[in-house]
């Protein structure tokens, strides 16, 4: 069988997965993120695929001039939720690919960065621990992570490429607050 043929056939059964094991997924997504999400903000597989490469790519990057790695207690009022906000401000309706829930076989979600950010519990919690998204261009992206290690809740943040400045400047500013 050619790879072209056996690729065709792959994408067939995550669609057929997303169609039987997922068929709420937009609906979950719209209560999460409390916008209404539609099939025109999925993004297709191929086109998820892609975007996914790069941002695994970029998100293992180390450069500490264009990636910016923060960990924090997981408290729910601890500086974490306000660095969210103050990037969703930063970024406000920049569409952006977010990578949640069963991403795999639905695809990917267009959504306002906004949206994504300021919803991160409800992501989290949604997404097994992990919120993930990219500028549409790849040219910056944010990985969130709750995890225990140590019997503590940790929460750790990193951003990359474009969004590392704003970041780095919302950091700064929740810093002193």
């Amino acid at each position: 069988m050619s790879v072209e043929r056996q690729r065709q056939l792959e994408l067939l059964v995550r669609r057929n997965e997303a169609k039987t094991e997922h068929p709420y997924y937009l609906t979950e997504l719209s209560h999460v993120l409390k916008q209404q999400m539609t099939e025109g903000d999925l993004i297709d597989l191929e086109m998820t695929d892609t975007l996914l490469s790069r941002y695994n790519k970029a998100a293992s990057s180390t450069d500490p001039t264009t990636t910016l790695k923060v960990v924090w207690p997981s408290e729910p009022n601890s500086s974490w939720v306000r660095v969210c906000f103050c990037i969703a401000e930063q970024l406000q309706s920049e569409p952006v690919a977010l990578f949640a829930g069963p991403y795999n076989a639905c695809g990917a979600v267009r959504v306002k960065a906004e949206y994504a950010l300021v919803n991160a519990p409800s992501v989290l919690a949604f997404d097994r621990d992990t919120l993930r998204i990219q500028s549409l261009d790849s040219d910056g992206g944010l990985y969130l992570d709750s995890y225990e290690e140590s019997s503590a809740q940790w929460i750790e943040l990193k951003v990359w490429g474009d969004w590392c400045s704003r970041a780095t400047k919302c950091l700064a500013e929740t810093a002193t607050e």
